[in-house]
């Protein structure tokens, strides 16, 4: 969005400065695929023990466990698609179920009563999630303008968000093509683990339908056998060589165990515990 007038300096309130950052955090979010610099800085976000704060603490442990190409993979499926995404994040699609229908010309009314213009760069219908964000973002702080009131504020929401926001973000959190990533506590790109899931498919899924295994370094691998096996774990394929062990997660999925330096002199019980099962 552009300012058609001049921005005047003006003070806002702290509360909110506070809820046009949350816009314009969303913005930043529903816009494009997040930079590294984005996922770092939500990352750092902090949250108190209310509904949002607790939201917030969620977002910023997921961005600690994102890389910025697999935030840009799940964006791209959800989004955009190959015909298209899976959401239509627009105004008009959740209000009428059509694109470019009538709510899309009222928001046009009240961007030209407020000083909104669309960036010439900027292609798509103006009732997308990304830009209603910009815009509250926007009329709160003044961008426009003189920042607006809490009246305002609460009528532009509910004539072009209030009544199918929820339902979107329902929508977005239900998604089929959302993705979670795991790493390890400060893993950098490359040590993520993607978990997917084949929506439509009752079939079980089998060896030959997951990606093989996963490997772990490990400081002392007799130590971390034996930790594993006093919990309960079968050790598919013991450390008889000091170096290299299997064991297998609940569903049936391969864990390479290896010493991280070389490996350890052959001792027992490892060099007489036979295999057990597949690996």
């Amino acid at each position: 969005m552009t300012l058609a007038g001049a921005a005047q300096d003006v003070t806002v309130a702290e509360e909110d400065i506070l809820r046009a950052g949350l816009y314009d955090l969303l913005a930043a979010l529903l816009a494009n695929p997040p930079k590294r610099d984005l996922i770092d800085r939500v990352a750092k976000l902090e949250g108190d023990d209310s509904v949002l704060g607790r939201a917030i603490k969620a977002l910023a442990r997921l961005a600690k466990a994102t890389t910025e190409p697999a935030a840009e993979r799940e964006f791209n499926q959800l989004f955009i698609g190959v015909a298209r995404g899976e959401l239509l994040p627009y105004a008009s699609y959740y209000m009428t179920g059509f694109l470019n229908e009538k709510p899309l010309a009222v928001l046009r009314n009240d961007m030209a009563r407020h000083g909104i213009e669309r960036a010439a760069n900027v292609f798509e219908p103006e009732d997308n999630i990304a830009s209603l964000c910009e815009m509250m973002a926007g009329l709160i702080l003044g961008r426009f303008g003189e920042p607006m009131s809490l009246a305002g504020q609460k009528d532009f929401f509910a004539t072009h968000l209030g009544s199918w926001v929820g339902h979107f973000f329902s929508d977005l959190e239900a998604a089929k093509a959302t993705l979670v990533f795991l790493s390890e506590p400060g893993g950098g790109p490359g040590n993520e683990i993607e978990l997917t899931y084949n929506w439509g498919s009752d079939e079980e899924y089998g060896s030959g339908r997951n990606f093989g295994h996963l490997a772990y370094a490990v400081e002392n691998i007799y130590e971390m056998c034996q930790k594993l096996m006093d919990a309960g774990v079968t050790i598919n394929r013991p450390p008889r060589d000091g170096r290299m062990a299997f064991v297998k997660s609940p569903d049936g999925i391969s864990i390479e165990l290896l010493h991280a330096e070389g490996s350890l002199p052959p001792q027992e019980p490892w060099v007489s515990m036979p295999n057990v099962g597949s690996w």
